[in-house]
């Protein structure tokens, strides 16, 4: 575990929920989302690794592991290995992920996109970068609105 989350995970241990103003609050949140997407980064390294000793034959099927030991709905599951995938294949994603610049969701947006438009995969710097700055519905759209523009004729 890299310093920065643990330090982020101290912090927002210490932090008094019942006291706090509006930017305790909402430094409280920005932590949730570094720590989240620390968690995100995790967990997708843990499905790559499950598949590979499933396709070994050293271990069951991932989508079952993490509904029975994380938790997980069989959709959630579907989605963190659908993750995993997007993440294998675009590390400023990943790395924005771990810094806790985009979320989960943000990644996701990015995968379904381009499932439909694999020209995305070419963009993947210029799309990090707005997604730390947009909604998950908002870098949606983006994505959309890129697709359409870079598809071509």
């Amino acid at each position: 575990m890299s310093e920065r989350v643990v330090d982020a995970v101290r912090e927002l241990a210490a932090v008094n929920l019942e006291a706090a103003d509006h930017l305790g609050v909402r430094r409280a949140l920005g932590l949730v989302r570094q720590v989240e997407g620390w968690l995100a980064s995790v967990t997708a390294a843990t499905v790559r690794r499950g598949e590979a000793l499933h396709a070994a034959g050293a271990g069951g099927d991932v989508v079952t592991a993490l509904q029975h030991e994380a938790g997980m709905s069989k959709r959630d599951a579907r989605d963190a290995v659908a993750r995993a995938g997007v993440l294998a294949g675009a590390p400023g994603f990943a790395e924005a992920l771990v810094a806790g610049a985009v979320s989960a969701a943000h990644v996701d947006a990015f995968g379904r996109a381009a499932a439909h438009s694999p020209v995305l995969a070419d963009r993947v710097d210029e799309l990090v970068v707005a997604a730390g700055r947009l909604s998950p519905a908002e870098f949606a759209a983006h994505c959309r609105r890129r697709a359409v523009v870079d598809e071509p004729e």
